[in-house]
């Protein structure tokens, strides 16, 4: 099954600016660049909550749950969900046939091993995310029980903020090469992470939600954008404005700066309905 790549912008902040970049990545068909204040601190999901990584996070991996654009909960690597009567025990049904990027499956225990991994990085600001979470368990080979020190009736939007990483995958390569080159679950996978300039994705043609054909590749750049015409530019990070300002000079033009509209949210996604 093929499907149309669209766009999505949460703006939590302001608006979204996209545009072609230079050079020979704006000349490639099927390609999507999205412009952003700075570049990514890390690849790796569970030591980052800024928005500019969680931008980039949502595209190369897949919580349980995500949060619809009409504030609804629905499903991700979780096909259903059960709380107990007191919202203090919740039980979430994997999906069957979910893949990471190197081909494993999805499995319980990677969820499982996801959220105590978490719970052992006691300096990150992901790990807020999961304070109620007593204990996490695989019950059964696609099921997996969360039991809550207290009821907590939005624990299924909470997961949806808790990125689901493949154990094996992360301890053959270790934390560190982990965080330059991860290994995801979501509907684009990383080509490349060249630092304060971009990170390339491209998209993974065997994710669970559909097989993509059209825009298969995304990427996300620093914002460094000059409009001779207008004989403006703008963007946020000063060796761009010094860079852009030579090369003003040296075609005889006095550009005006301006200031650029900041992105707070963004990922790429099918636009046909999720199974």
């Amino acid at each position: 099954m093929s499907y149309r790549l669209s766009r999505r912008a949460l703006l939590m902040a302001s608006s979204l600016l996209a545009f072609p970049a230079g050079g020979s990545v704006a000349a490639e068909k099927d390609i999507i660049v999205v412009s952003q204040a700075s570049d990514v601190l890390t690849l790796d999901p569970m030591l980052d909550t800024s928005p500019i990584s969680f931008n980039v996070f949502r595209n190369i991996f897949d919580a349980l749950t995500r949060v619809e654009a009409d504030g609804s909960v629905g499903p991700l690597l979780a096909q259903s969900w059960t709380p107990s009567a007191e919202a203090t025990v919740w039980e979430f049904t994997i999906r069957s046939g979910a893949k990471f990027h190197n081909g494993q499956p999805v499995t319980a225990q990677d969820v499982v091993w996801s959220y105590q991994r978490l719970e052992r990085e006691t300096k990150s600001p992901v790990r807020t995310y999961i304070s109620k979470v007593k204990s996490v368990e695989a019950v059964e080979s696609n099921k997996v029980r969360f039991t809550l020190s207290e009821p907590y009736a939005p624990f299924d939007r909470q997961v949806s903020l808790i990125s689901i990483v493949p154990r094996k995958a992360f301890e053959e390569m270790g934390a560190a090469q982990f965080a330059l080159t991860p290994v995801g679950a979501g509907p684009f996978k990383v080509v490349a992470w060249k630092k304060d300039d971009r990170v390339e994705l491209a998209a993974f043609g065997d994710y669970w939600g559909a097989s993509l054909s059209t825009a298969t590749s995304g990427g996300f750049q620093d914002t460094c954008v000059a409009d001779w015409d207008s004989t403006a530019y703008s963007s946020s990070n000063p060796p761009c404005l010094r860079r852009l300002d030579r090369e003003a000079s040296g075609a005889g033009r006095s550009p005006v700066v301006r200031p650029l509209h900041r992105a707070a949210g963004s990922e790429f996604h099918s636009s046909a309905p999720r199974p």
